[in-house]
C-alpha cells in the first residue's frame, strides 16, 4: 500500500511553518525515489496535487525522467473499409481502430465503439 511506504513522512508532518520546506523536500525526494507520480505522492501524504507542484517549483526540484517523458508519435494505419482483419475465432470483420500498446499488445476497437468509452479507455491506459 502506498500510504504505508510514507508513514514516516505523514507522522513527521511539521506544525511549524519554518519546517515546511524541509518536509516537502523529503516528500518530493521520496516521490522520485519510489517512482510514483505527483498525484499519488500528494494523496499519500494528504496534500493537494497543486500544493505539491507549487512546492516542487518553489524548491527547484526537477521532475523525474518518467514524468518528463512525453508520449512520442504513434504509428497509425488506416484500413480501407474493404480490408478485413482475421480474429482468433477465424471469422473476419472490419476493424475500426487498433491501438498498439507496445510489448506486442494491442486493443482493437470496432467501428461502432462509443467515443466516450474510447476517451475513458485512453484515460485508463495512460494511468497504467
Amino acid at each position: 500500500m502506498l500510504v504505508g511506504m510514507w508513514t514516516h513522512l505523514i507522522e513527521s508532518r511539521p506544525s511549524e511553518r519554518s519546517e515546511l520546506p524541509a518536509w516537502y523536500q523529503a516528500v518530493l525526494s521520496e516521490q522520485q525515489r519510489c517512482g510514483v507520480n505527483v498525484v499519488e505522492a500528494a494523496n499519500a501524504v494528504g496534500v493537494t496535487t497543486t500544493t505539491l507542484y507549487a512546492w516542487r517549483r518553489r524548491l527547484g526540484v526537477t521532475p523525474s525522467s518518467a514524468e518528463v517523458t512525453a508520449p512520442g508519435l504513434v504509428q497509425v494505419r488506416v484500413q480501407r473499409s474493404a480490408e478485413r482483419t482475421m480474429h482468433a475465432s477465424g471469422s473476419s470483420s472490419r476493424a475500426g481502430v487498433v491501438l498498439h500498446l507496445g510489448a506486442g499488445r494491442s486493443v482493437e476497437l470496432t467501428p461502432t465503439f462509443d467515443v466516450d468509452c474510447l476517451q475513458r479507455l485512453i484515460g485508463v491506459l495512460e494511468a497504467c
